[in-house]
């Protein structure tokens, strides 16, 4: 396993790639904080993974999935260190919504802060890249437990994804550049 948090040596080791294809050994890497250097790194170590295994037709589709995430796994990290710094409870309905008022606004703010309060408490982001029987399994963890609150969301989400038929007609609803 890999822990990786600063730029140094961030070259995808193609070999590693291959071994770890061929053994059916996992490729695992974890992060506390999630900087642009690590998430362009990942970018390119699941090319290389996809590229290794005649999917690279899949990596932008697959990065992008893998992006949101992480994105969402570090969101969720932020808020519990954020509801912990406030003294309130996340899974408090009343202290949830007067958590969420100021979340965006204040961790954006000074989240170099928020970040570094996730690593003192070992709230990471976990990626990993495995073969097994020829199926191809990508995970994003984190190791918070999810809410009540944030479990409906999710599965609000995944209610309303069942309305594509292709990632074209989902990511064409998605992204939007303005």
């Amino acid at each position: 396993m890999e822990r990786m948090d600063s730029p140094q040596n961030l070259v995808v080791d193609e070999t590693r790639v291959k071994k770890a294809i061929q053994s059916g050994t996992p490729l695992t890497m974890t992060t506390f904080t999630l900087p642009r250097e690590i998430d362009m790194y990942i970018e390119q170590l699941i090319g290389e993974f996809l590229r290794q295994l005649d999917k690279g037709n899949l990596k932008d589709y697959v990065v992008y999935c893998v992006q949101e995430l992480a994105g969402n796994a570090k969101k969720a990290n932020t808020k519990r260190v954020y509801f912990y710094e406030k003294g309130l409870d996340l899974n408090n309905p009343n202290d949830y919504q007067r958590g969420m008022e100021a979340f965006k606004e204040t961790t954006l703010g000074n989240i170099a802060h928020y970040l570094q309060l996730q690593e003192q408490k070992g709230l990471y982001i976990r990626f990993i890249l495995h073969v097994k029987n020829n199926i191809i399994f990508i995970e994003v963890r984190n190791n918070v437990v999810v809410t009540k609150t944030e479990l409906i969301r999710i599965h609000d989400k995944l209610a309303r994804s069942r309305q594509y038929n292709s990632m074209e007609d989902a990511l064409s609803q998605v992204l939007d550049d303005s």
